[in-house]
């Protein structure tokens, strides 16, 4: 599911009173603590902007027994999103993933908006000793940007997915791109705010150290969700159950990107323009 990065980054409080009142609320039922939490043994949340490899870390931790699902990307209708999954209430959305989690693991991926269900019942930031968060981020934001604009244009937001509409090199647009860039660092920047504010404790996982090193990262990160290495079938590709992620870069990101950097930041041919006149 795309991410609602038109929605406006606020603060922790604002940010959960805004939401909190005008699209979980009205479907909350009743707000007192869940109690199928408790009975999970291990419970983490994967937080991230869009292409940041999450589904490739998701598809390495099946190894471990976990499944990790997007349960809580329900913005921006959650009450149809409630109702589509035919329950009544985000209580019993929650309480059925409790409920459903292999291994008593329960993970969950997305943007920071989807934390807003934990606020409502009390479980974040009262049980945040039992919650772990592992955010992922890409060093390349401009790569990171290219990527979500590629995305965006074609309708292909993961590997097993075609693209609705093919590219060539020349539909670059740099204005695309730096959208892009902005709503990623909106999107980072709430995710570090509702990390700050809560205290759950956190590993920073970062996209290219993901797929340089896909089994040191998986066995760190394993390790610190409290996680045992079931199996390498992920791993070796050999999961049948389902499609390994597969890279999405073409010679156009490659393309794009240095275009992007020869025109945005090479500014030596025109220098006379754009810096002022040195003083004598």
């Amino acid at each position: 599911m795309r991410p609602q990065y038109e929605l406006t980054i606020e603060t922790y409080l604002q940010f959960s009173r805004a939401l909190l009142a005008e699209q979980y609320l009205p479907v909350a039922g009743d707000t007192s603590e869940i109690a199928e939490f408790r009975q999970v043994e291990h419970k983490f949340l994967m937080l991230c902007s869009s292409r940041t490899g999450s589904e490739l870390l998701c598809y390495l931790l099946r190894d471990f027994g976990a499944a990790v699902g997007e349960t809580l990307n329900l913005l921006p209708d959650v009450a149809g999103a409630v109702a589509g999954r035919g329950h009544g209430t985000l209580r019993t959305v929650l309480a059925e993933r409790c409920r459903q989690a292999p291994s008593s693991i329960l993970g969950v991926k997305g943007t920071g908006m989807m934390v807003a269900p934990f606020l409502i019942y009390d479980e974040l930031p009262a049980h945040r000793d039992e919650w772990k968060f592992v955010v992922l981020r890409r060093r390349d934001v401009l790569q990171q940007a290219v990527s979500l604009a590629i995305a965006e244009r074609t309708g292909s937001w993961r590997s097993d997915v075609a693209a609705a509409t093919p590219l060539r090199a020349e539909d670059y647009d740099a204005a695309h791109i730096l959208r892009c860039m902005d709503a990623i660092a909106r999107v980072d920047a709430h995710i570090a705010r509702i990390e700050s504010a809560l205290g759950v404790d956190t590993l920073h996982v970062d996209f290219e150290d993901l797929v340089a090193d896909r089994r040191g990262v998986a066995d760190h990160v394993g390790a610190f969700l409290g996680l045992t290495r079931q199996n390498d079938a992920a791993l070796d590709g050999r999961n049948d159950s389902i499609a390994a992620p597969r890279s999405q870069g073409s010679d156009i990101n490659r393309l794009w990107a240095e275009r992007f950097r020869r025109e945005q930041f090479d500014i030596a041919p025109r220098r006379a323009q754009v810096l002022p006149a040195a003083t004598p």
